[in-house]
């Protein structure tokens, strides 16, 4: 999993870099952000469906392959989650306070909650989710 944070306070992100396949660490610094058509997506879920979500961003009718991640989206000056249900369904949902995403989510939030920044709420996340760790990266909006 990951995690992924928003502070709306700082209009940030932050988020992690490890890449993980049940317990296993693939990857510690792998990049779980992409921008495409000057939209910014940060991904949370199944790597492998990341390029699918964001195709169904774009898209007026979502394909009919259900991607298997959630993504935050920073997009003309506005947070969205987009995310999708088990029938195809697709959410795309404005984010107006801090909201942690990824199996790290919840400790990230809390540290946010108890006054530390974004970057010291992701390593916070990542002393307690053996899902998240490797480089911390924030990226100002």
């Amino acid at each position: 999993m990951t995690t992924i944070i928003y502070n709306a306070k700082t209009n940030e992100i932050g988020v992690d870099s490890r890449m993980t396949c049940g317990d296993t660490i693939l990857d510690d610094s792998y990049q779980k952000s992409k921008k495409v058509s000057g939209v910014l997506f940060f991904c949370t879920g199944n790597a492998g469906d990341f390029d699918l979500a964001i195709e169904n961003y774009f898209s007026e009718h979502p394909t009919e392959i259900i991607p298997d991640c959630t993504l935050l989206v920073a997009d003309k000056g506005s947070v969205k989650e987009l995310s999708f249900d088990g029938s195809g369904n697709r959410f795309i949902t404005d984010v107006m306070t801090s909201y942690g995403y990824g199996s790290g989510g919840l400790w990230a939030l809390a540290a946010l909650d108890h006054g530390k920044s974004t970057r010291d709420a992701v390593k916070y996340a990542i002393s307690r989710d053996c899902h998240s760790g490797g480089k911390i990266r924030v990226i100002k909006l």
